[in-house]
């Protein structure tokens, strides 16, 4: 959740922290609205459990973090490729995809500006060819990843929506001035995030909190194949 929300894991724990001491377990307490199926599904993805207190916390950080608009938009480049069907680029993230298949998206990550410039200038297809298919170096884990890095995040100190990598933060960057001219480090820090940290230990009221939902069955989610174009398996875009 970290990476793809440009808040640190330690802000995470202590959204999370918060959230969670903010629960009302009491005896008779009302369930909270964002306590339902979904909630469930999603701690039981990220392998937490899945009583009220935590998958209450768990949606409320979840919905507090904004996610920006996409990064890249793709279009025609300006010479025609004899294969290439669409391609966009921003800040070393490139998305392509290809004529023989065109709701099929490719995206690669690293990618140096100096290799974009050359796929506009011409010869786009044999550019791509040549220097990022089957490049290890340009390519995601997974396409969870691809999908995670597809769009900005909130900037956690300035507040911009920027890509993860590559944002001067104005904050920052007087920070580190700071820093250097005085020796002294600085931090930020979040007063709402303070909680007493033995509240987070706490019981659960009563052992109700197990049976409010079924159980969530989580399914297992297969490979995608590789794409006879390239050696790569496709990252789909919305």
């Amino acid at each position: 959740m970290a990476e793809t929300s440009g808040f640190t894991a330690q802000e995470i724990k202590e959204k999370f922290a918060a959230e969670y001491a903010a629960v009302d377990r009491s005896r008779g307490a009302a369930v909270p609205e964002e306590y339902n199926q979904s909630s469930v599904r999603y701690a039981t993805l990220a392998n937490l459990p899945h009583d009220r207190s935590t998958v209450t916390a768990l949606a409320k950080v979840k919905a507090s973090i904004q996610r920006g608009p996409r990064r890249v938009t793709r279009a025609a480049l300006p010479h025609r490729s004899s294969f290439i069907h669409e391609a966009g680029y921003d800040n070393g993230r490139l998305e392509i995809s290809f004529k023989a298949n065109p709701t099929t998206v490719y995206a690669y990550r690293d990618v140096p500006s100096s290799v974009w410039d050359r796929m506009q200038e011409g010869s786009a297809g044999s550019t791509f060819a040549r220097e990022v298919r089957g490049n290890s170096d340009y390519q995601y884990d997974s396409a969870e990843e691809a999908e995670a890095d597809a769009y900005t995040v909130r900037c956690s100190s300035c507040g911009q929506f920027a890509a993860r990598t590559g944002h001067s933060c104005p904050q920052r960057v007087e920070r580190e001035r700071l820093e250097n001219e005085t020796g002294v480090a600085t931090i930020d820090i979040d007063e709402s995030a303070r909680v007493n940290p033995d509240a987070v230990n706490e019981p659960e009221a009563d052992d109700e909190d197990e049976d409010e939902l079924p159980s969530v069955k989580v399914s297992d989610i297969s490979a995608t194949e590789d794409a006879p174009e390239v050696e790569e398996a496709p990252y789909v875009a919305p």
